[in-house]
């Protein structure tokens, strides 16, 4: 069993934010709310690998969902993640055996975290994305075949809302993003759950692992003044397209997604600009 603690905080959230590409949440703001959990709870996070899993035992992946620009803005009140993780078991009438991460990316690589720290249980190392996406259906879980219900979301309020069921991940995706809009903007999400076994097959394997080196490569790298970006190539099978400064983003919520277009212009001159559209 690996362990992930206080000094770790600053590594995972740099490696995180790098795989989510700008999706996932704000990783500062994970990160200070990482760290003040480490030291209400004086314990490090237990880090467990796909394989020791039992068949039987039952996971639940956790995260947030919404637009990352309102994630900044509304300040969560602590116990959110935690509180639709309990909704769900009381639906169900059973205990989860440890927390799994949705998205490797941005804060929602953090949160899982706090809510096992809250809940005393282990993290999976490893997430349903590799990265960021969007919209629910797009993760190995749905794509696999895991039935998403049933799931939970809660807001800031208190208020919780349990759908459980569901006749296809793009359902939950728009019945889920709605409610989110409906909720605030941004709220804990508990789902999917699943077994041992579902994991075993469904899992991106050691991606947690991964964001946590890939950070310590940038660390590392920034003390000796070298280029933090040959640890991320290397780390990841990387390929460096195009270095430049951004000149302009632009950035709109709209149906509970950030939306938006960024623009960067060359340092060598050898092209004009570089173009991106994004989605969260």
């Amino acid at each position: 069993m690996k362990e992930i603690n206080l000094t770790d905080c600053e590594a995972v959230a740099l490696g995180a934010g790098i795989l989510g590409t700008g999706g996932g949440g704000n990783t500062y703001l994970g990160q200070i709310w990482l760290e003040a959990e480490f030291v209400t709870h004086a314990n490090p996070c237990r880090i467990i690998d796909a394989s020791q899993t039992n068949d039987d035992d039952l996971y639940c992946a956790v995260g947030t969902m919404g637009a990352p620009t309102v994630g900044v803005e509304k300040i969560p009140r602590g116990d959110e993640l935690e509180k639709a993780v309990r909704a769900l078991e009381e639906h169900i009438g059973r205990s989860f055996d440890g927390i799994l991460i949705g998205e490797i990316g941005g804060a929602n690589a953090l949160k899982p975290l706090i809510c096992a720290l809250q809940m005393n249980l282990p993290v999976v190392d490893g997430d349903g994305m590799g990265r960021a996406f969007p919209e629910l259906q797009m993760d190995s879980f749905a794509i696999g075949g895991l039935d998403l219900a049933p799931l939970a979301l809660g807001d800031c309020h208190g208020n919780q809302v349990i759908l459980s069921t569901v006749n296809s991940p793009k359902q939950a995706e728009s019945y889920a993003r709605n409610l989110t809009i409906e909720m605030g903007g941004s709220v804990a999400l508990a789902m999917p759950m699943m077994t041992g076994k579902d994991l075993k097959s469904l899992l991106i394997r050691g991606t947690l692992s991964l964001a946590k080196s890939i950070g310590q490569g940038v660390i590392r790298a920034r003390n000796v003044g070298e280029d933090p970006i040959e640890p991320i190539i290397a780390l990841t099978n990387g390929r460096l397209l195009f270095s430049g400064k951004i000149t302009d983003v632009e950035r709109r919520t709209n149906r509970g997604f950030s939306l938006g277009k960024m623009q960067l212009a060359a340092f060598d001159g050898k092209h004009d600009h570089l173009e991106i559209h994004f989605q969260n």
